[in-house]
């Protein structure tokens, strides 16, 4: 209980962080269309940042838990059950968001992310984008790169280099694997 209000408490400050973080990234690569919305959901229910208070709560939701837990042969309260929602427009993403915007939700995660470990670090981390156009339609494909251009230092596989924009490619450098040998274009 000492430990899981630990991470409750810390999970809880983390997000505070980097929600309003995501949410800007995410109106930029959406083009203002889409409200995201992040909900933490810890398993012990909480309503207060106060450490005693939520470790109460644990130890009370452990004992009520103690005998399905035994027959389930599974913890069934903790932190590893906490949840996080994520909404779109008030609809949840997970079942209802197209590809799309789950999509544009990762990137924006990502990019908060990278972020904090700015602030902290002091210097912009790498970021590595796998395919990452693929799934997006034209719209967001070129919000994100706007976004992303000058900010962070970026490497992005792509096998269609007709999905960027021909000024974004002037500005990068664009490098080739064929026959696993790497050539610049």
């Amino acid at each position: 209980a000492t430990l899981g209000t630990r991470v409750i408490r810390r999970r809880t400050r983390k997000l505070k962080r980097l929600i309003p973080i995501a949410q800007t990234w995410h109106q930029a690569i959406s083009g203002s269309t889409e409200q995201l919305e992040i909900c933490y959901a810890p398993n012990v229910e909480i309503d207060t940042d106060d450490a005693n208070q939520i470790q109460q709560a644990f130890l009370d939701k452990l004992k009520t838990r103690t005998t399905a837990e035994y027959y389930q042969r599974t913890t069934l309260v903790g932190p590893h059950r906490d949840d996080i929602n994520f909404l779109i427009d008030e609809t949840p993403a997970r079942q209802y968001g197209s590809q799309g915007q789950q999509r544009t939700l990762v990137l924006a995660l990502k990019l908060s992310e990278l972020q904090l470990i700015e602030a902290v670090v002091g210097e912009p981390p790498l970021l590595l984008l796998d395919d990452v156009l693929a799934e997006l339609d034209l719209n967001r494909q070129n919000q994100l790169l706007d976004t992303i251009q000058d900010r962070f230092q970026t490497l992005i596989t792509t096998t269609h280099l007709g999905s960027f924009d021909a000024k974004w490619l002037t500005s990068s450098q664009v490098l080739q694997v064929a026959d696993g040998r790497l050539s610049s274009s």
